[in-house]
């Protein structure tokens, strides 16, 4: 199963956004494709440019080895960091990190993230389901809570 995060704007959960936590392939062999493809434009105008540099450099220096090392470090990075590069984008447009999702596919962790939302939505009584004791010095109440126990349903 996979690792899915699932970001929501603050007061819009009907607009999720499931993200795909996982080490991409696409984004190994196409780094800046994988980038445009997920409107990031700077990681991508970024990677490019990193990849030219290395280019030219190994161009001018006669060394075409070092080309394709310096655009493997790139696809790797962008393989492996691409999906916390889209979580940052989000956070930047006011999205929130609402929750993870352990499914096979996208599809199978929107059902479970909904399905889950839905059933908690629902509660089946009122009465809290733990109770609190106070923690206090000197005979007083006046601590922190310490502790919860489980009431089963009643207050």
């Amino acid at each position: 199963m996979a690792r899915f995060v699932v970001m929501e704007r603050p007061g819009d959960g009907a607009n999720a956004v499931i993200i795909r936590d996982a080490f991409s392939v696409f984004a190994l062999v196409l780094p800046v494709v994988w980038l445009l493809w997920h409107r990031l434009w700077f990681a991508a105008l970024a990677a490019f440019s990193l990849a030219a540099l290395g280019a030219l450099a190994a161009w001018h220096f006669a060394f075409p080895p070092a080309a394709f090392a310096g655009e493997l470090i790139v696809s790797l990075f962008v393989a492996l960091e691409g999906p916390s590069l889209r979580r940052h984008a989000l956070e930047a447009q006011g999205f929130r990190e609402a929750g993870v999702v352990h499914a096979d596919g996208a599809e199978e962790a929107e059902i479970r993230w909904f399905a889950e939302r839905h059933t908690a939505a629902e509660p089946s009584s009122s009465a809290p389901l733990y109770r609190a004791i106070e923690t206090g010095r000197g005979g007083g109440a006046t601590g922190n809570a310490a502790f919860a126990f489980p009431t089963g349903g009643r207050a």
